[in-house]
């Protein structure tokens, strides 16, 4: 997990990329020890292409998808399943605005306030559109 995260936030600060890790790699940074399968980034709906077209260059294969959360297929057996979750531009702006600053495998990553986590995840368990490993967690 820990190169497959790496690649993305790397790839993603040299594209100038925005994102929040949230999930449960987010919950751990925070302090509270789980296991997690993926990678789960928060990204601007605006940058929603631009992050597609960053997985695809990385071989992340897409497996489904919404408007607002698409999940990724990772494309060597070395890599990890990634789920992108896009939210408005009011929205970004109030999470990162508070999100706090980690470093992970050497590079920084902004990470939402636990409240935050709480209420993407409950919003996330609502979604009748939503299936696959969300559930599972």
């Amino acid at each position: 997990m820990k190169e497959t995260r790496q690649k993305i936030l790397q790839t993603a600060a040299m594209r100038e990329l925005p994102c929040l890790l949230i999930g449960g790699n987010a919950v751990i940074l925070l302090g509270f020890p789980r296991m997690t399968i993926d990678i789960d980034l928060l990204v601007p709906a605006e940058k929603r292409l631009r992050w597609l077209d960053l997985m695809r260059d990385l071989a992340f294969r897409l497996l489904q998808g919404t408007e607002a959360f698409v999940q990724f297929e990772p494309g060597t057996s070395e890599m990890v399943p990634v789920d992108l979750m896009f939210v408005n531009a009011p929205t970004w702006k109030n999470m990162d605005s508070e999100a706090r600053q980690e470093i992970v495998a050497e590079h920084h990553v902004r990470v939402p306030r636990i409240e935050h986590l709480i209420a993407l995840k409950l919003h996330a368990a609502a979604s009748r559109r939503r299936i696959g490993r969300t559930f599972a967690k």
